[in-house]
């Protein structure tokens, strides 16, 4: 009996010292293995045409949802809405307003600056006017006299450039009825027309008195006010409230350079 014990337990170990017992065992293994680890799914491949399709589909929805966010943009809040929904009671409104003209403004009646010889407005109550170099001139030892009429003013301003000579006079005529003359480093003086002549009303000597100068007359009603180069020479009130007729008379006595005016001017505050 104890015999045959020690024989299958020497040929048990006969049997795992053969080699080719050893490599078919570790073969059957290794199939077992491999057999279990194709049936565990792993980490796709990036070649797998599942992981392909995955990626399309990806790329396919990515446009849509761009889409959807590009045409649906958000809009600050900050900011007001411009939209204008027009009814049929909606009126328009001007967007400026019309101010009218004042009297500070100081329209102009009447301007000559005789530089397209002399206006039809004028007409030639006698004499021979002269226009030099666009100015209003006298010949030597004439006379003449022009008049603007029709005017019916009451409140306005008078100017004019003068350019006097020793042997010239200027006058300036209101209403057939008074003038202011004017002639160099001699009396000036307002004259009135009574009884067929011009009497003198007053009279002043400037004996710093330019040749050239701005003359100036400001009339309020019957007061006139006489300036030269921007300052008062005199002041008197006479006559008729309303200027109907203005006129220049010129009157050259020698035959020294004759004297012109220029830029004639009415101006109203009415």
């Amino acid at each position: 009996m104890p015999r045959k014990k020690a024989t299958k337990r020497k040929s048990n170990e006969s049997i795992w010292k053969n080699p080719i017992v050893i490599v078919g065992i570790i073969s059957a293994v290794a199939t077992i293995i491999a057999a279990i680890v194709a049936r565990t799914p792993g980490p796709p491949k990036p070649s797998d045409p599942v992981l392909t399709e995955i990626v399309t589909l990806q790329a396919q929805a990515t446009p849509s949802v761009l889409t959807s966010i590009s045409t649906t943009p958000s809009t600050p809040s900050a900011l007001p809405s411009e939209t204008v929904t027009p009814t049929e009671e909606t009126t328009p409104t001007s967007t400026f307003t019309v101010v009218p003209m004042t009297s500070t403004l100081d329209p102009i009646v009447f301007f000559e600056n005789f530089n397209s010889g002399l206006s039809p407005d004028w007409q030639v109550i006698y004499g021979e006017y002269l226009i030099i170099n666009g100015q209003l001139s006298v010949a030597e030892n004439g006379e003449f006299e022009i008049e603007l009429d029709n005017l019916a003013l009451t409140n306005y301003s008078l100017e004019m450039d003068v350019y006097l000579r020793p042997d010239t006079w200027t006058q300036i005529v209101f209403n057939k009825s008074l003038r202011a003359s004017y002639q160099p480093r001699q009396s000036n003086r307002w004259e009135v027309y009574q009884g067929n002549n011009w009497e003198i009303l007053t009279k002043w000597i400037n004996n710093t008195q330019p040749s050239n100068f701005k003359l100036v007359i400001e009339v309020q009603g019957n007061s006139f006010e006489l300036y030269m180069n921007g300052q008062l020479e005199i002041q008197i009130v006479h006559g008729d409230p309303t200027t109907n007729s203005i006129g220049i008379r010129m009157v050259d006595a020698g035959p020294i350079d004759e004297g012109s005016l220029d830029n004639f001017i009415i101006k109203t505050d009415e």
